[in-house]
């Protein structure tokens, strides 16, 4: 994995289950995991995943150290090409001693108003239900 610092992005109702048990992995057996990036001015990769793909405007994150990866981490493919900062790691579980609660964030002002003119919907803080991974495995 080298210097890449990899975190996992959720809805903040997640933080409590998370910090006490880790991370599980999705019904297809993945955990979905992001470096952080500035994709433009306004938007990190934080921030697009989770409005594009949580389709939450407040989201917790959670840094995941080296050790606690031990699966296979590849790139995840989106919208038919390699991400630059997005992965799937082939493991149960992350187990809570590996990981390093980073706070809550909310996406950036512009970014969320733009969206939600462009018809964007988002129900609260909750993901929408028909969102899922580009190999078709629900978003959690």
């Amino acid at each position: 994995m080298g210097q890449r610092k990899l975190y996992h992005i959720t809805n903040p109702e997640n933080k409590e289950s998370i910090l006490k048990y880790g991370i599980k992995c999705s019904d297809d057996g993945y955990i979905y995991l992001v470096s952080e990036e500035k994709l433009s001015d306004l938007c990190s990769s934080f921030d697009f995943v989770a409005a594009f793909q949580l389709h939450i405007l407040e989201y917790q994150i959670f840094e995941i150290s080296e050790t606690g990866i031990g699966g296979k981490l590849t790139k995840e493919i989106i919208d038919g090409a390699e991400s630059s900062c997005q992965f799937q790691l082939k493991q149960q579980r992350i187990k809570n001693n590996h990981i390093t609660d980073c706070g809550t964030r909310k996406v950036n002002d512009t970014v969320a108003d733009n969206l939600q003119e462009k018809g964007m919907k988002f129900d609260g803080n909750k993901k929408s239900p028909k969102q899922v991974h580009s190999n078709g495995s629900p978003i959690i």
